[in-house]
């Protein structure tokens, strides 16, 4: 089969968002226009990579995040291919039968080319509108990391299939998929395989795991909404201590295949609209007054820093903080010398042996950073040389359990372990060890997304655009200049929206 050409759709969706755009919101047009007169014989990796460049407006048209989720499960396992987004995360520590320990991150990511009325108009399913990225990396402890290049494949090839009982998930050669016949995600198999492509060499990396128990899911935020605002934003939900069982679990690295005997993951289900709190996927929100506020309000960096963590004792731990716009030393920073510590408030829930979820604040201090060196593939995805956290203290309230007062994570490898998406944003995930004053605690993994601001390029030069001067000034703007912020002040003025700006404040959701 040859590859499909999204030309047709990208110019299509070009031409909607710049017959219809959205109050109170920059006018895109000439970035649109620019965009739309480079989409012939357009790729699925190209058209990916379009879409990260599209303005907040481009959220509309998919399905809105309700006002009051109702999650139900099994049914939540499968994917909502009407929203714009969705991932399944799973990441956690497995033991070899000799005793090394290893890191592993499995992500499939998928995301909907046109919204529902132009998917409609071409006569698409839901799947065939999609596009998925796979990420796997593996980190040996003590040894370096391994991450593969991530694995794009087209809806609209036939490359993913997706299947609800017993559910079944399929991006190209990765798979998850269960035995049960009423759609219980458990036992869940899944097995990846990608390469890494940042040596002399081209090394595989494979994954070969079943999960045989874990404790209930638990829903993050708002009944499942985190972060939410306005139609915008994720449904979100956790599963901890997913648990390897059975025979025959593998993972490789090159040459070597190593038999796996044990390991405890964590799984996060993420699917939305809009991104509340990142410029990639960035929403807007479907209220007026949520979006004439916004044009008045400093736009920040995006981003933010998550954690999981898996205690002694049968605790485990979820936290998150975000970045915040009066932060920027911290993002961009390519200089000879590491940032200065920061240190951030992080909120989050931590789990009993029981099951049963606690919210927990606290404070984190970042006091260590290491240089993003390396590429899964220099040739794609350059070398941005961007300074990431590399040590992470924490220091939770008395609510919490006294294994998590105070507790580090500290890389379980040496030289970071940043990776990219598909269209060629960066970011950072890896596994950690957990000490606290009487020492290791437990294990867990840290990320860091939204420190690589300047991405603009390298997304332009995946989605096969020209990178000059103007083009990437295009990028870069508009701001909201003054007859839009005038515009948007007399509309708050209105009581009107007053009360829907007030009503929406109070439904914020940010995370765990």
């Amino acid at each position: 089969m040859t590859d499909p050409d999204y030309g047709p759709l990208m110019r299509a969706r070009l031409d909607d968002l710049i017959d219809h755009p959205d109050t109170f919101t920059p006018d895109y047009s000439d970035r649109y226009r620019f965009l739309r007169s480079h989409c012939d014989n357009v790729s699925a990796h190209e058209a990916y990579a379009i879409n990260q460049l599209l303005g907040r407006d481009a959220s509309r048209g998919y399905t809105e995040l309700p006002k009051a989720p109702d999650l139900e499960f099994p049914a939540a396992h499968i994917p909502d291919l009407g929203y714009q987004m969705g991932w399944h995360f799973i990441v956690g520590t497995a033991r070899a039968t000799d005793g090394r320990e290893f890191g592993v991150q499995f992500m499939p990511f998928t995301a909907a080319i046109l919204p529902s009325a132009l998917r409609d108009q071409f006569g698409l399913t839901d799947i065939q509108n999609q596009v998925m990225e796979v990420h796997l990396a593996i980190s040996p402890k003590g040894g370096r990391h391994y991450r593969g290049i991530p694995t794009m494949v087209s809806g609209l090839a036939g490359e993913i299939e997706l299947v609800a009982k017993p559910f079944r998930y399929r991006a190209g050669e990765t798979f998850m998929a269960s035995a049960d016949p009423h759609g219980e995600l458990l036992p869940l198999h899944i097995v990846g395989k990608s390469w890494d492509h940042s040596g002399p060499e081209p090394i595989e990396l494979g994954v070969d795991f079943t999960f045989t128990a874990a404790k209930p899911p638990f829903l993050q935020g708002n009944a499942g909404a985190a972060p939410s605002l306005a139609g915008v934003g994720t449904l979100y939900y956790s599963i901890p201590m997913m648990t390897i069982g059975g025979d025959g679990n593998t993972l490789r690295i090159g040459s070597e295949i190593v038999e796996i005997e044990s390991g405890e993951f964590w799984l996060d289900h993420q699917w939305g609209t809009g991104l509340v709190t990142c410029n990639i996927f960035a929403g807007n929100p479907r209220s007026e007054a949520v979006r004439a506020a916004t044009a008045l309000v400093p736009a920040g960096p995006g981003g933010w820093d998550w954690f999981m963590a898996m205690f002694e004792g049968d605790y485990q731990l979820t936290l998150a903080t975000l970045h915040a716009a009066d932060d920027p030393a911290h993002f961009d920073h390519t200089g000879d010398d590491e940032p200065v510590p920061m240190e951030i408030p992080v909120f989050g829930s931590w789990i009993d042996p029981a099951g049963d979820r606690h919210t927990v604040l606290g404070s984190l201090a970042m006091d260590q950073w290491v240089r993003a060196e390396h590429s899964p593939d220099p040739e794609i995805y350059p070398i941005t040389r961007i300074w990431y956290p590399n040590r992470w203290n924490f220091t939770l309230g008395d609510d919490a359990p006294d294994v998590m007062r105070t507790f580090t994570m500290s890389p379980i490898v040496e030289g970071g372990q940043a990776g990219f998406f598909a269209p060629g944003v960066q970011y950072s995930e890896g596994a950690v060890t957990l000490t606290g004053p009487s020492g290791v605690v437990g294990h867990g993994f840290a990320e860091s997304v939204g420190y690589n601001l300047a991405y603009a390029a390298a997304v332009m030069t995946i989605a096969g655009l020209p990178v000059t001067p103007e083009s990437l000034a295009l990028m870069d703007g508009p701001r909201p200049d003054f007859g839009l912020k005038f515009r948007a002040a007399m509309h708050l003025l209105r009581p009107s929206a007053r009360r829907e700006l007030d009503e929406w404040k109070q439904a914020l959701t940010l995370g765990p």
